[in-house]
């Protein structure tokens, strides 16, 4: 008889207890930064002495660091990546001083704080309605 009812107190206790499972959530988040980098007037810099696979064949420069970058020319021709082997390059990017002060968007310091407030406030609020906290991970 104690066995028996030993028995049935664990079953009920483990009945009891199993019903309490609490799922735990994460919220993941990602952001592309390119877009951080929109003010910050800037070019192309194409290095066609780097194999083309190789992440510094192109790569985006600040427009006053191009003085310190050994160049052959300006690029204004059509985008190849077989014109440009042999080549170190500097190509202008399109809309690249839309978000400068001197745009007629009239960007600032101020417009600019307030984007990453923005920013800083969406990536801090993602998933907080399922796990009720700021995200676990954000990728950039």
């Amino acid at each position: 008889m104690k066995k028996f009812f030993i028995t049935i107190t664990l079953f009920f206790m483990g009945f009891v207890f199993a019903q309490k499972i609490q799922v735990q959530r994460a919220a993941i988040a990602f952001f592309n930064v390119e877009n951080l980098w929109d003010t910050v007037p800037s070019a192309d810099y194409i290095d066609g002495t780097k194999d083309v696979k190789n992440p510094a064949f192109h790569r985006s420069v600040p427009l006053d660091s191009l003085q310190y970058l050994e160049t052959t020319e300006v690029y204004k021709g059509e985008w190849s990546n077989e014109l440009l082997v042999g080549k170190k390059v500097v190509r202008n990017q399109i809309l690249a001083d839309d978000f400068t002060a001197n745009s007629s968007k009239n960007w600032n310091t101020q417009k600019y704080n307030q984007k990453m407030a923005n920013i800083s406030k969406v990536l801090s609020e993602l998933g907080r309605q399922y796990t009720n906290d700021n995200p676990a991970i954000i990728g950039l």
